[in-house]
């Protein structure tokens, strides 16, 4: 599912869309998004029409989207990793005429999430990014370098921010898993032209504890580690390990913290994987098939945030 937020210019506290779109805005499919951008600039040219606060209407229109939907991050990364903070902003800027234009030249894009300036206190993932992932990065830097706030960069025929560290904890710690920005049009001369706002979604609420917890169906065949995390590396171990009942490889529990796409190739990271392993995706969907009551959302993105 992929949310997306649309206010017209000067609409603060008045009407704004926000809704769902199901697997649009596909990246090989550059027809289907401009059919779905065209329609969206149709639902913020009547927005703008009808806003109240008596501004006049911007020549920009701005259109925001988070191309990867409810983003899942591990409530913790000390052990495993099966996806980091990382959610993806794309924005279209068009200028109004008939026809209108699409703007790429002359302004400046930047973006920054509303009450949620600081990565303290919320999340691991930076104690463990070097071992994860291989690179060293300061607290608040996701992993292609961009923060809680920033510039974003022309891509084509529109401007992206991508892996941005957001966390679903605003500023004084109350849980958000629908996270807000600001998206600002600028010249740049640094005049603002144009804002909008867009759904950043992300939810740690990513948990196995159903099956992997101590004493529950998915630790029969192992001791007991004194984690869910771990018990799912030390399931893996007993079927994968070096004495592993189906194939034998490294040992996950010696190996901590694992990054689960460093062996499963998996199109959110764009990790390629080991060729000879299952997709991260075919692995963990696939082995879970075969259990009847294991249900999608007592996994991810979890109880709350179906």
């Amino acid at each position: 599912m992929t949310l997306i937020s649309l206010c017209p210019m000067g609409s603060a506290g008045g009407p704004c869309y926000r809704g769902s779109v199901r697997h649009m805005l596909k990246r090989t499919h550059p027809l289907y998004r401009a059919f779905l951008l065209a329609m969206l600039a149709l639902v913020v040219g009547a927005l703008a029409a009808c806003a109240t606060s008596g501004d006049p209407p911007s020549d920009y229109v701005v259109v925001g989207w988070n191309d990867l939907g409810m983003h899942c991050i591990n409530p913790s990364f000390s052990q495993m990793a099966i996806l980091p903070p990382a959610n993806t902003l794309w924005v279209q800027v068009l200028h109004r005429g008939d026809p209108p234009q699409i703007v790429t030249s002359g302004v400046v894009v930047e973006y920054s999430l509303v009450n949620n300036t600081t990565v303290a206190g919320k999340t691991d993932f930076w104690d463990y990014v070097g071992q994860l992932f291989g690179v060293e990065l300061e607290p608040g830097v996701g992993l292609t370098g961009n923060g809680l706030s920033g510039k974003m960069k022309l891509v084509g025929d529109h401007f992206e921010a991508t892996a941005i560290p957001a966390l679903p904890y605003d500023d004084d710690m109350t849980w958000n898993p629908y996270q807000t920005a600001i998206v600002n049009l600028k010249t740049d001369k640094g005049v603002l032209l144009a804002t909008t706002q867009v759904t950043i979604p992300v939810s740690d609420e990513l948990n196995c504890a159903k099956c992997h917890a101590a004493g529950m169906d998915g630790t029969v065949n192992i001791a007991d580690t004194g984690s869910v995390e771990g018990n799912i590396l030390a399931v893996h171990d007993y079927y994968h390990g070096p004495a592993g009942v189906s194939d034998q490889g490294i040992s996950l529990l010696d190996n901590r913290p694992v990054l689960c796409s460093q062996c499963h190739q998996d199109n959110a990271l764009g990790k390629a994987g080991n060729p000879a392993d299952k997709s991260l995706s075919q692995a963990m969907h696939g082995w879970h098939a075969s259990f009847p009551d294991a249900q999608c959302y007592d996994c991810h993105p979890g109880a709350q945030t179906q």
